[in-house]
């Protein structure tokens, strides 16, 4: 008698839940349906770390060098906002050869900001310095303008990663020198400096 009770009990309580269906997103609670479309949307900014070759000099193609950059872009209701920092040297001795910036700021525009890849183009400005080991080459330290070309993928991905091209041209030098202004235009010789790096971020 009790098995033919549990067995008919197990049968009508299957045959009730069978007919329940899940519930869709249509009979959500307003609060569930937020959660689900905020845990889709992509985050405004990413960090990011580069790794490039650049010429240490201009005109001078066998003194190519590697460098490492890190920063961080974040997107505007139009363009993107870039501040970063970036080494290329031998090494870090006095007598090494090298070209940094601390910081950069750039303001990127998209050629196309609604999808997941796209070109992009901007231009920047950073302090800088750079130093070669050649004695007739002047070193520099002060402002840098430079302008940027690259290619931005997954920009609707948590993982982003970034094909980049920039030329930087030395402008105003700052050192500290006897008998001459603090600040003053820089020699146009000392650049312009072509810099081509790859980018992943999160």
């Amino acid at each position: 008698m009790k098995k033919k009770l549990v067995t008919l009990f197990l049968t009508a309580a299957s045959a009730i839940f069978a007919q329940e269906q899940m519930p869709t997103t249509r009979e959500l609670p307003l609060e569930v349906k937020k959660s689900l479309v905020d845990s889709q949307t992509n985050r405004s900014w990413f960090s990011y770390m580069r790794l490039s070759v650049s010429d240490s000099r201009p005109n001078e193609m066998t003194s190519v060098l590697p460098g490492l950059g890190l920063g961080l872009r974040y997107n505007l209701s139009v363009g993107a906002l870039d501040l970063s920092a970036s080494y290329t040297g031998k090494d870090v001795k006095a007598d090494g050869s090298y070209f940094y910036t601390l910081p950069r700021l750039s303001y990127l525009m998209y050629l196309s900001p609604k999808k997941d890849q796209s070109f992009y183009a901007g231009a920047g400005l950073a302090y800088g310095a750079m130093k070669n080991n050649d004695a007739k080459t002047e070193n520099f330290n002060g402002i840098i303008p430079s302008v940027s070309l690259g290619y931005e993928m997954n920009r609707q991905q948590n993982w982003r990663s970034f094909i980049q091209v920039d030329v930087s041209q030395p402008a105003l030098t700052t050192t500290f020198e006897k008998g001459k202004s603090f600040m003053q235009v820089a020699s146009a010789s000392l650049g312009p400096i072509a810099e081509c790096s790859v980018g992943f971020g999160y």
